[in-house]
């Protein structure tokens, strides 16, 4: 009798644990479910609403415009407003290089931003067009600003290239060797080259550049280019020690014999032994 009460009891002890399990393997899913419902509506609620929408690293681009391109809104979720499409909408503008889009719980956005720079104008008929150094085009001008604030670096311009039948848009790429190479010359100038206002690449054989003061440098091709106006550069500077008279242009197309023609001289050029230096006599 007694084996056959500890019997029972042990069956009955399994059949509680049994419907213990059930009823566990019915709450969990019903518990999870009640979790992600609760999470979704606090998620869409009020507390996540957009309130602020800050804007970093940009300097030509307003911010009010960057923010009205990515159409993030204030009282919109956060949760809502998704990276790639704001990075895509953002493309539109061709001064924006790149774009990180990162939330700060609870309600506030950064958008974090990386602008081209420009390194050069084109003039083409009665417009200015601000290149970067990939040739895209990044904004156009009917008249230049003022570029001689104290900060400021004036943009050298291009010229000597028909853009005749050219689209010029901002975002166009414009290609082409006169193109390539008056960018690659402007990348390729020392940092000290801040005095030179226009790179003539009409002929890429008889390359011209001006300083700001209107001196003409005839460079030749584009080879040698830091040697070139390094002796450029130290002609002006003997010329200038000795009081000379003003140039009109120096020649430096031939590495080791520049020549160079003064304002009131009547001959074409007056071909001088320059050292390594730039000592003359």
């Amino acid at each position: 009798m007694a084996s056959r009460r500890a019997v029972t009891d042990i069956n009955i002890y399994r059949n509680q644990r049994r419907r213990h399990r059930n009823v566990r393997w019915v709450l969990v899913p019903v518990f999870m479910v009640v979790c992600l419902a609760a999470g979704y509506f606090f998620a869409i609620s009020g507390f996540f609403a957009l309130d602020r929408i800050l804007v970093e690293g940009n300097e030509a681009i307003p911010s009010k415009d960057i923010i009205s391109l990515s159409r993030l809104e204030r009282g919109m979720n956060i949760f809502a407003a998704d990276g790639p499409t704001v990075q895509m909408l953002l493309s539109i503008e061709p001064r924006l290089k790149s774009v990180e889009m990162v939330r700060r719980i609870p309600n506030t956005i950064r958008l974090i931003v990386t602008e081209r720079q420009p390194v050069a104008l084109l003039h083409s008929g009665k417009i200015f067009l601000e290149l970067d150094s990939a040739g895209r085009i990044l904004d156009r001008y009917g008249r230049l600003a003022n570029q001689s604030g104290p900060d400021s670096r004036p943009l050298p311009l291009l010229s000597g290239i028909d853009t005749t039948g050219w689209g010029l848009m901002p975002g166009c790429f414009l290609k082409g060797e006169q193109i390539k190479t008056g960018l690659a010359i402007i990348d390729g100038l020392p940092e000290s080259a801040g005095d030179i206002g226009e790179i003539n690449v009409a002929d890429l054989e008889f390359i011209k550049l001006y300083s700001n003061s209107g001196l003409e440098i005839r460079l030749g091709d584009s080879s040698d280019l830091e040697e070139k106006y390094l002796l450029y550069s130290a002609i002006i500077t003997e010329n200038t020690e000795k009081s000379g008279p003003a140039i009109k242009y120096i020649d430096v197309s031939i590495k080791n014999k520049p020549a160079f023609a003064y304002v009131a001289d009547p001959t074409p050029a007056v071909e001088t032994p320059v050292d390594i230096d730039g000592n003359y006599e």
